[in-house]
């Protein structure tokens, strides 16, 4: 009788090892099980020795060169120069991360140029820290030049004789017409030696053809003349500021 007790002992403690055991193996099953987490890809902030790298991956990715920009005068198509890869990447990326909306014309005068991509309003500044600081090497080419409605980038003059462009700053020429003895005193004055087409060009729209080879000219309007002539006809401050604010709004079409 003993040996049979013993007996149904040991077979209650072998069961109760082998359910233990399953037990076990159901939480070591539950905490096995992986969660996943969102990874979210951090945004590249620009500085002067990535800004190339950066710009010229973007543009292979962003192929689109024509873009619309809005502003309370009318609108104006533009149409970027594929030849000038880093400006034009520049232009794209700037556009997509919504730096241009809400800048300004900021700098009018009247038969030279429009400026713009400025604010007096802190947003602006906010964006530019989040993007970077970074210049774009000068991509000057012969066959774009300061004929009216030229996209051009600013600069600074000032220590800078490589020409490189500044990224947030741009500038659309209105300018004037000439003829062609102007343009030989504008060659002579200036030092230039002007070709066939930009003299050809200079004589029938007009432009600024002394700022040639001085900037990198990426763009050039194809629609929205006449809003280029209404904003080059705002009334200004002393500093060349519009008294009205001409508000700026960009998006690509292609």
């Amino acid at each position: 009788m003993i040996t049979q007790n013993i007996k149904l002992a040991l077979k209650l403690i072998f069961f109760s090892l082998i359910m233990s055991s399953c037990g076990n193996d159901k939480v070591e099953k539950k905490q096995v099980k992986i969660k996943k987490v969102k990874v979210i890809k951090k945004k590249t902030v620009l500085t002067h020795e990535n800004a190339v790298e950066f710009l010229t991956e973007y543009g292979k990715k962003h192929q689109e060169n024509i873009i619309e920009i809005s502003t309370n005068y009318g609108k104006m198509k533009v149409k970027l120069y594929k030849d000038t890869p880093l400006h034009r990447a520049n232009f794209i990326y700037l556009i997509n991360e919504k730096y241009f909306d809400e800048t300004f014309f900021h700098r009018v005068v009247k038969g030279f140029m429009i400026q713009g991509g400025n604010s007096d309003n802190w947003g602006a500044s906010k964006k530019r820290d989040k993007i970077g600081i970074y210049k774009i090497p000068a991509e000057i080419l012969p066959q774009h030049f300061h004929k009216k409605g030229a996209l051009a980038a600013s600069r600074t003059y000032i220590k800078n004789p490589d020409k490189v462009s500044t990224p947030f700053e741009f500038y659309i020429v209105q300018g004037h017409t000439f003829d062609k003895q102007t343009l030989s005193m504008v060659e002579e004055q200036y030092h230039k030696r002007l070709n066939a087409q930009q003299r050809k060009e200079y004589i029938r729209i007009g432009g600024t053809p002394h700022l040639d080879g001085e900037h990198t000219v990426f763009g050039e309007v194809i629609e929205g003349f006449d809003t280029i002539d209404k904003i080059a006809s705002v009334k200004t401050d002393k500093g060349e500021w519009p008294e009205i604010n001409v508000v700026i709004h960009m998006k690509t079409l292609k």
